[in-house]
């Protein structure tokens, strides 16, 4: 079988263990040995005590130490040879499944959720704002209006590429150490952001200044939307 087996006698010494379970422990053989050596998980060897005393089976979660960190569970049950015995021994079957695959996937989808939340919060604020500042003082200013339209058209394009990007977590992490190639003016940036947040740092009475030292490019090899988001975060 694939998973690891492992039969205890009444004493908890280990009577079998398959090539999945000696992978599991990293072990040449494990028959002999007092389960408790042999994994080195107390909530599993304390479980299977208690199979071993009451005839029930039970359940334990359990994580693995060394090299490589696994969440486990562990099903440990009673059996008997199925032959007449007239000295009938306990023994219990304990079976282990690996559940680390299945977590990192769910710790990849909370982390799914809890990134696109937060990124899509922000530019997503900014244009009720804007709409909201449309549909009132600014509704009979044709050039504030056509300010703010190219702004709520730049962070809904920004909303649409983060949206791209959340919905390609493959590509995010085959690129994760690819650097990038593009050209950036900090500055221009920087101003960009102050003013996709001119609803929300007005709503909350907040002012931002922004000074530059010097009248040259402010440029650097970098990606425009993190850069974007990276100081849209600051603020």
């Amino acid at each position: 079988l694939p998973e690891p087996i492992f039969v205890l006698d009444a004493a908890g010494i280990v009577e079998h263990a398959n090539p999945a379970a000696l992978e599991l422990v990293a072990m040449k053989e494990a028959a002999g040995r007092h389960f408790a050596s042999v994994l080195r998980a107390p909530d599993v060897f304390d479980a299977a005590e208690a199979v071993l005393a009451s005839n029930e089976p039970q359940t334990v979660e359990f994580t693995t130490i060394g090299g490589v960190e696994r969440t486990c569970r562990a099903y440990i049950t009673p059996i008997d040879t199925g032959a007449p015995d007239p000295q009938p021994r306990p023994r219990a079957l304990v079976f282990i499944r690996d559940l680390t695959s299945e977590r990192r996937v769910e710790q990849m989808r909370a982390d799914f959720i809890a990134s696109a939340s937060h990124e899509l919060r922000t530019p997503l604020a900014s244009v009720l704002g804007f709409i909201e500042t449309l549909r009132g003082h600014a509704k009979d200013d044709p050039e504030a209006q056509e300010k703010f339209l190219s702004t709520m058209q730049s962070q809904a394009e920004r909303m649409q590429r983060l949206v791209a990007d959340l919905m390609s977590l493959s590509r995010i992490e085959l690129n994760e150490h690819v650097p990038p190639n593009e050209s950036v003016d900090l500055a221009e940036v920087a101003n960009d952001v102050i003013d996709s947040l001119a609803p929300l740092l007005e709503s909350g009475g907040a002012i931002v200044d922004f000074v530059k030292d010097g009248d040259g490019p402010t440029n650097i090899r970098a990606d425009r939307d993190e850069i974007f988001q990276s100081i849209q975060n600051l603020i």
